[in-house]
């Protein structure tokens, strides 16, 4: 699945489907040299924010550019954030799924104050996600701070989303126990959210050229794919100068 399915797959929207196929589209594929292509981060923040106005008002997006769309989206992030700095969340906001002896507990979102806390704290927007239809979890330390937020579609039998805070990559301290989560969940992970944990998917040109120069990498296998960790410590049995660099440089 591409990236603009993956984003249509979000929305039945005909303003904001209409907006995903052409702003969105053109710019991911660069074809206006005058902007730089955007994030993953910057486009899924736009998505949010037109998903959360779909829901009081009518959208008229035909002729909304791109650039305006992403500046009303900081500014509702930064409303959703001041709004939640008074919500208080009680036991009765989260269900707990999963403790490690560590202290650290896997949660699962419930009431909307948990929906609110999370986002402000994760400086993201799934603060707006609390009538949304999926499930929302979120991976705490021992004083109930949040490092890492999950979404799983409403069946629970895939991972559509793993974001660290501001909708970027998980820290490398909290990945063993994402890792731990998301494998427990099952289901399909996309490419796109592991690469938040450090995983990439290498073409077989690449991973032969890995398993013939190295000992056995650092990977995970999701649906039959194998992912390479990247900013590992490579060991190697045997390769040319070259090959090694060139190695050390994509696992990097």
């Amino acid at each position: 699945m591409t990236i603009i399915e993956q984003l249509k797959a979000q929305t039945n929207n005909p303003e904001i489907v209409y907006f995903i196929e052409n702003q969105i589209k053109a710019r991911l594929e660069g074809k206006n040299p005058k902007y730089e292509i955007p994030t993953q981060t910057e486009v899924e923040h736009a998505l949010d924010y037109l998903i959360d106005v779909a829901k009081s008002q009518p959208l008229k997006l035909r002729k909304a550019s791109y650039e305006s769309v992403v500046e009303k989206a900081k500014k509702w992030t930064k409303l959703l954030a001041k709004k939640a700095e008074s919500v208080i969340e009680t036991e009765r906001d989260v269900e707990l799924i999963r403790q490690w002896k560590d202290g650290y507990r896997l949660v699962k979102l419930v009431g909307k104050a948990a929906y609110q806390r999370e986002g402000m704290l994760m400086k993201h927007c799934v603060g707006s996600y609390a009538d949304r239809d999926c499930l929302i979890y979120s991976l705490r330390d021992s004083n109930n701070n949040p490092h890492c937020t999950i979404e799983l579609t409403t069946d629970g039998e895939n991972v559509q989303q793993i974001k660290g805070k501001g909708n970027g990559s998980v820290h490398p301290k909290y990945i063993k126990y994402v890792i731990e989560i998301i494998q427990e969940l099952g289901g399909q992970v996309r490419s796109s959210e592991l690469s938040n944990l450090g995983y990439q998917e290498l073409n077989e040109d690449l991973w032969k050229l890995y398993d013939y120069a190295c000992k056995p990498p650092k990977t995970i296998t999701f649906g039959g794919v194998r992912y390479f960790y990247q900013n590992q410590k490579l060991k190697f049995k045997r390769a040319h100068e070259d090959i090694v660099n060139f190695l050390k440089e994509n696992a990097s």
